[in-house]
């Protein structure tokens, strides 16, 4: 309670600030917002990606909030973001945050110094150094708080949930009511969607991630190619058990899988962990792999792969996560996953020499992965491209979608092309 009215008092506030302004007389807010705790992230600086609007197009401004262990207010940031209209109303943000030294709860979202019928996140992602620590298909969980300030300036407000799942009329991909299934493969309950017709292609994301990681590929892929996406064990919406994680079990995994569904040969498109796990599937399970796209990949787990900084944090990240996770059992799934990039992967460029599948070897610029390490497994595969995204880092495929799309797409009709031409010679 001490909390929501510290929260409630320093809103008015910034509401008495935003009236001065913009030369006002507004006397509401709404907010939707999400709390994550940043116990693990003090100092550190966290990237944001929001995709929002408010149904009357009030002006949507994207603040945080940061609070102690101890519910005790710190301060505030509104987020100097980047915007991007994406239609009439649906506006996307990117911007970055330094979270206070002690800092332990982050209350982030959208807010307006109005009333609109709705305010609307499609999407919230947060990104450390490391990797994502939220996306909103793993958690539909935002508060909508609503406060005015009556004539005999008493408050009123109220607090709801509020779920929204869809943008331009398109479904969140990673939460589809209509297209999302289960299946229970290895003693894990996998949740997957499937896209489109034509070759078929399967997708595997990265470290703590989801299906929606994929969500701008996917959206593209559909139209000439079968999108197979899953949510890999541990995470997403798919279940854990107690079984160490590997990136060998997950390519079991996904070769359970595309015996489920009735599927010979797919080409792989893997992002960072899904890069691994694209590997060792290709060389566990050469016959079912038609073709490989690997994202920010890596063969083993040390600063000659991973940036000594990168590696470092994420120690950090698994250790805070294991021990809070005592207390939170989500926090226990993100340490058990994290520490994948700990221990693993374990392959060498000489594996990589029996691997004669054609394979398109991607990475940013600024990417996490050491340079010369994404080079040296383009040159350690016989039937490889390398190509590197200028002035993007790990997350290329939400950075810069239209570019990574193009390449994946070239590479494919590339394949294509080939293999048309060889059975035309054949025949």
């Amino acid at each position: 309670m001490t909390k929501v009215l510290n929260r409630i008092t320093l809103l008015l506030l910034v509401l008495f600030i935003s009236n001065l302004s913009f030369g006002q007389n507004q006397k509401q807010i709404r907010f939707l917002k999400k709390e994550l705790d940043v116990t693990a992230y003090q100092n550190q600086e966290l990237s944001i990606k929001l995709i929002c609007k408010a149904s009357d197009s009030s002006k949507v401004i994207i603040r945080a909030f940061f609070d102690s262990k101890d519910n005790e207010y710190i301060s505030y940031k509104t987020i100097d973001s980047n915007s991007k209209q994406l239609d009439n109303s649906w506006i996307s943000y990117s911007g970055k945050i330094k979270i206070p030294k002690k800092a332990a709860k982050l209350d982030l979202g959208a807010m307006t110094f109005t009333f609109p019928e709705s305010i609307s996140i499609a999407n919230l992602s947060v990104f450390s150094e490391s990797g994502e620590i939220y996306n909103t298909s793993n958690h539909f969980d935002f508060d909508e708080i609503n406060y005015s300030k009556n004539e005999d300036k008493s408050l009123t407000y109220n607090e709801k949930p509020t779920i929204k799942l869809t943008i331009n009329n398109q479904v969140l991909y990673g939460n589809n009511s209509q297209e999302g299934k289960y299946v229970k493969l290895n003693g894990i309950d996998f949740y997957y969607e499937v896209y489109g017709k034509g070759e078929p292609i399967l997708l595997l994301h990265g470290n703590n991630e989801s299906i929606n990681a994929f969500r701008f590929q996917i959206d593209k892929l559909k139209e000439n190619y079968k999108v197979i996406v899953v949510d890999s064990r541990c995470q997403g919406r798919s279940s854990c058990d107690k079984t160490k994680l590997s990136y060998k079990q997950m390519a079991s995994d996904m070769s359970a899988l595309l015996d489920f569904l009735n599927l010979d040969k797919v080409t792989i498109l893997g992002w960072s962990d899904g890069g691994n796990t694209g590997l060792e599937f290709a060389l566990q399970y050469p016959e079912k792999v038609k073709s490989l796209i690997t994202m920010g990949a890596n063969l083993f787990p040390t600063e000659e792969a991973i940036k000594p900084e990168v590696l470092k944090q994420l120690k950090h990240s698994v250790r805070v996560n294991k021990s809070m996770g005592i207390f939170y059992k989500y926090l226990r799934r993100y340490g058990k996953v994290g520490e994948i990039c700990l221990k693993y992967p374990d392959m060498s460029p000489e594996d990589l020499n029996t691997i004669r599948i054609p394979v398109l070897v991607l990475a940013g610029e600024n990417d996490v992965i050491v340079d010369e390490h994404t080079k040296l497994i383009a040159n350690s595969l016989p039937n490889s491209e390398l190509y590197i995204f200028p002035n993007q880092g790990h997350y290329a495929p939400i950075e810069c979608p239209e570019d990574f799309n193009n390449a994946v797409i070239q590479f494919l009709q590339k394949i294509d092309d080939d293999t048309t031409s060889t059975n035309i010679l054949n025949n």
